[in-house]
């Protein structure tokens, strides 16, 4: 017995074998109506188009309506799926940081490998308390005053205290990535606010529709509060160390005064 390939099988296959098939067995169809989906069938009518053909052309119609809906949704959970795996990676480093230094570095890194990014920047908004747990020159450069004029850039984005993703001004721009800003086509504009601690965090692309209009919003405000959490904490853990360690150090330097000569 010789087995022959389907495809092979099907060149042997003429329209006449077929219609004969189709007419040796009119009940062909009953037993697969799922077929009459996708096939056209030509009215003998002419022009006049019958009620049955109508009803078969509008139900093709919403069966390819039905079936891109249904993979928009299967794309958008596929995407959604990464992305929550992602945020759960930013969460695993950001909490093994030790310091805010730490916890930008991780930040930048996360950001620039799981998330694409081409461009990160960050601006620490001081006050008092910030300041004084930036210890290096890097993390200075960072850091910008309230009274900056700049920040009136950001106004608006600030005071929402919501994301903004698109095309931002030539100005915002040559602020947020002052090397890479022709090279911007589109960014993400990301305030973090939590108890006390401010910056403006922003990511960029070449792409220009890598950060359309309110895209992802609802991740970057959630990546905002995550990032504000953590860094506030920080600064919080080493505004306390540093009164601890002024505090004993005062205690041994009073103790020093009262040892008799």
């Amino acid at each position: 017995m010789t087995y022959e390939r389907p495809e092979h099988l099907a060149e042997k296959i003429s329209p006449e074998l077929v219609a004969n098939y189709l007419a040796r067995h009119p009940e062909f169809f009953q037993d697969h109506t799922e077929l009459l989906k996708s096939l056209y069938i030509p009215h003998p009518s002419g022009e006049a188009v019958s009620l049955v053909a109508k009803q078969l052309e509008l139900l093709r119609d919403e069966n390819r309506k039905l079936q891109k809906q249904y993979k928009d949704l299967v794309d958008i959970g596929r995407n959604n799926d990464a992305v929550l795996r992602k945020m759960h990676s930013l969460v695993l480093a950001l909490m093994k940081a030790h310091t805010l230094e730490e916890a930008i570095q991780s930040l930048t890194d996360m950001l620039q490998s799981n998330f694409s990014t081409d461009f990160v920047s960050l601006n620490i908004i001081m006050d008092g308390e910030t300041d004084s747990v930036l210890p290096s020159r890097g993390m200075r450069d960072l850091a910008i005053s309230p009274d900056n004029h700049a920040l009136q850039l950001f106004a608006a984005i600030i005071e929402n205290n919501q994301p903004q993703c698109g095309h931002a001004s030539q100005e915002q721009l040559e602020f947020l990535f002052p090397n890479n800003a022709e090279q911007v086509a589109s960014c993400a504009i990301i305030p973090i606010q939590h108890n006390g601690f401010a910056a403006l965090m922003s990511i960029g692309s070449r792409d220009k529709n890598r950060f359309a209009n309110d895209a992802g919003i609802m991740f970057l405000t959630q990546m905002a509060e995550l990032v504000g959490l953590r860094f506030s904490s920080l600064v919080d853990e080493a505004t306390a160390t540093k009164t601890f360690d002024a505090v004993v150090e005062q205690l041994f330097s009073d103790d020093d005064d009262n040892i008799p000569d």
